[in-house]
């Protein structure tokens, strides 16, 4: 067998470039130096562990001067500054003196004072054992009076180019390695060379023209800027997703100005910067969510978050990373969560799983204690066991028509689909609960004893094929029972005759052995003619409070845990037996299992979540429900298709080939690819003219024919790391292509 590799940014069957190896992606920070009375501190070697760049601020010009640099650690002496500096490149992080700041101008007027500069720095780099520098000249720093970028005329800017150039060179010969080269302009400087190429506006576009080959990562601040042209000629504000998504394209594709054309910078050079929190900086803060969507979207993994349309289709997969203004205020939880900036990288950039799980109402009294999850409550007692005020939510999706109860109320809750059971079989001893899904809606019921029901019935249609955010506070002391839907309230009983403790009551004794659990998904006792919940969950949380009082906005990530949660689950395993609880709870964990069984063994893992909106393939079928031809078929432009994780390594056989003319997004989370072979002549795919479509991490492979036996493309497609088979080669072509083709990341030819 032979082979092509290709690991190449863009090809449209008239050109290639090849690339080298992506650099892993980043998460720089700025660490303060400084005891700023506005902002917190900690020591360097106290940074977060997923900070793999940390950038000391700031090297600052001596008194009198402004280009005579010194640095002079605060808090610490000299020695154990370098210590600490040492402590965390042995980790394998890299330390990097930024230089200037937003009150610190540096001005390079001569050649005497571009020598006495490079001089300084290369003490302060010598001296700390810094890895590279930083250049954050700000205010009037650098401005452009004429030329152009290419050939700039204004001696602070040639300067500057000279003695960063010579700056990178001393570093060799000294270290025989390369100088670690970042800067972080504010947008006027950058992205504001659309508007006017003069004064500060574009003055560091000739600096970074100058210099990209030997820039390691631009980091263009995205905070403090008020409103830029992107460059489809419309303004956008800071904080918004369509403010980063269009000033870091702007970067990557390039943009013309007065003073000439900027040409843009590989993706791999470029990452986003923003404030850690809304009190690090005057603007341009995102939210968590906000700030995963435009991400999502700039990656080639989201849908579009706003009104901006990226030029390139499918995005930016080798998008450097992240960086933040300031590692100081991520750490504390006075601004923000701890560490919330670090967590949203995590969140953005790394391995982490993100599921839900599929629950398929297989449980009956002939096939019992199938297709949920348990949760022990007793011997020993666990945290999980609430009995007073408390909070359950969590997240659901279930489509019309899979749960059939009828209408139902909280004093036969037990004749609904049941999503949560923690019933005890016959009258509830010290009490007892259960969340349904009656007449499609919520349905909760609360008693205690032998006493009458609490509990309410909801309003709102909840299986309508969304995920919809789920949470029922319980009030001990009146009984009352309050529903929020997507964090609006949607009923409530004030009071009830089921009210104190309806916990389960430690070390009773039963003859029915699930008494003592809380179920997900199923009636725990499998009774016969119980109804079962069809559908997912994700993200459940109890917490032993009343957590809600109002309406409020749900969560747009992961829920936390805190000093009220006493269980907490991210249905994020993807395999395996057991649902672990993340809460920490005093006397925990505790932990669910999870019972699998069914003709179609369920419950199944599922890439569908409420924080990404994605369509999913769950059949191999050529064709019908859940098949990739009828989720393309019925996907709206822009969707993203993903494989379930129970058909990994799995094979799809089309009888004909699949039909795109929309934009799509079809790529494959599992680790061992999926499969898509043409069983006759081919294709597999025709990409009609107005079809846009990226095809990521799965394996394609060919029909017998003679003439575009695997893609047959009119339109737009994007091919990432992607395994193309051709089983018929030396016989015309396997890839017809009279549109655009584009090779990304490593993408393999096979014979």
């Amino acid at each position: 067998m032979k082979f092509w590799y290709i690991n190449i940014l863009f090809f449209v069957f008239t050109g290639i470039r090849l690339m080298g190896q992506n650099p892993d992606p980043a998460l720089i920070g700025y660490w303060h130096n400084w005891n700023d009375p506005n902002a917190p501190y900690i020591e360097i070697d106290e940074v977060d562990s997923r900070y793999n760049v940390i950038n000391v601020a700031f090297a600052v010009p001596q008194s009198g001067t402004d280009y005579l640099m010194e640095f002079i650690p605060e808090s610490v002496s000299q020695l154990e500054f370098i210590n600490q500096v040492q402590l965390l490149q042995g980790l394998g992080k890299k330390v990097v003196i930024s230089i200037g700041g937003a009150t610190a101008p540096v001005s390079l007027d001569n050649v005497t004072e571009r020598d006495a500069f490079v001089n300084s720095v290369n003490s302060i780099i010598a001296t700390y054992g810094f890895d590279g520098i930083d250049i954050d000249f700000e205010g009037s720093s650098l401005t452009v009076s004429g030329g152009t970028i290419a050939s700039p005329v204004d001696v602070k800017i040639i300067h500057l180019i000279d003695a960063i150039r010579q700056i990178m060179s001393d570093y060799y010969s000294a270290n025989g390695k390369k100088l670690f080269l970042s800067m972080a302009p504010e947008t006027a400087f950058v992205q504001g060379g659309m508007a006017a190429y003069g004064s500060i506006w574009g003055a560091y576009l000739p600096v970074i023209d100058a210099l990209r080959d030997s820039l390691e990562v631009l980091h263009v601040q995205l905070y403090n800027s008020g409103s830029m042209y992107g460059i489809d000629g419309n303004i956008y504000s800071q904080g918004t997703a369509d403010f980063i998504v269009s000033m870091t394209e702007a970067v990557i594709q390039g943009f013309n100005t007065s003073g000439g054309m900027f040409n843009g910078l590989s993706p791999q050079k470029v990452a986003v910067a923003l404030p850690a929190c809304p009190n690090a900086a005057g603007g341009g803060y995102m939210d968590p969510g906000e700030l995963k969507a435009a991400l999502d979207y700039l990656r080639g993994l989201g849908t579009q978050p706003g009104t901006y349309e990226l030029e390139q289709f499918g995005g930016y997969p080798d998008l450097r990373g992240l960086m933040t203004w300031s590692i100081n205020w991520d750490a504390v939880s006075s601004c923000g969560s701890s560490y919330e900036f670090a967590n949203s990288f995590e969140n953005n950039f790394g391995n982490s799983g993100a599921y839900s799980l599929k629950f398929l109402a297989s449980g009956s009294d002939s096939t019992p204690d199938i297709d949920r999850v348990k949760i022990p409550l007793d011997a020993p007692a666990r945290p999980i066991d609430v009995g007073g005020n408390f909070t359950i939510e969590f997240w659901m999706k279930a489509q019309p028509g899979d749960n059939t109860a009828q209408e139902c109320q909280p004093s036969s809750w037990y004749f609904g689909n049941v999503v949560i059971d923690r019933d005890v079989f016959n009258d509830g001893d010290y009490g007892d609960y259960g969340i349904v899904i009656c007449d499609r809606r919520i349905v909760v019921g609360v008693q205690r004893g032998n006493l009458a029901h609490g509990g309410v019935v909801g309003n709102t249609i909840v299986d309508d094929g969304s995920w919809h955010h789920i949470a029922v506070t319980r009030n001990s002391v009146t009984g009352g029972v309050a529903l929020y839907v997507d964090g609006i309230l949607d009923a409530i009983s004030n009071s009830s005759h089921s009210d104190q403790d309806i916990s389960y009551r430690d070390g009773r004794s039963t003859g029915y052995p699930d008494d003592p659990t809380l179920v997900f998904g199923a009636e725990k006792h499998d009774y016969p003619g119980s109804l079962y919940f069809k559908g997912k969950l994700d993200e459940f949380r109890l917490s032993n409070n009343i957590r809600y009082t109002t309406n409020f906005t749900v969560p747009a990530k992961p829920m936390k845990t805190d000093a009220n949660t006493v269980g907490l689950y991210h249905f994020d395993e993807g395999s395996g037996l057991v649902l672990n609880d993340f809460s920490g709870a005093t006397g925990g964990p505790s932990h669910g299992n999870i019972l699998y069984g069914g003709t179609t063994v369920g419950p199944q893992w599922s890439y569908d979540n409420p924080f990404q909106n994605y369509l999913e393939v769950t059949t191999t079928n050529n064709s019908g429900t859940g098949s990739l031809r009828q989720v393309i078929t019925d996907a709206s432009p822009g969707s993203i298709i993903v494989f379930a994780p129970h058909l990994n390594d799995q094979t799809i056989y089309l009888n004909t080939p699949i039909p795109i003319n929309k934009a799509l997004i079809i790529m494959d989370l599992n680790a061992n690819k999926i499969n898509i072979q043409a069983s006759g002549t081919g294709p597999v795919f025709n990409i009609g003219s107005t079809g846009r479509v990226v095809l990521k991490s799965f394996n394609v492979i060919s029909g017998t024919g003679t003439s575009g036996r695997m893609l047959n493309n009119q339109g737009n497609v994007v091919l990432r790391d992607v395994e193309l088979t051709d089983i018929n080669p030396g016989s015309g072509n396997c890839i017809l292509n009279t549109g655009t083709v584009q090779f990304q990341g490593n993408t393999y030819i096979l014979d």
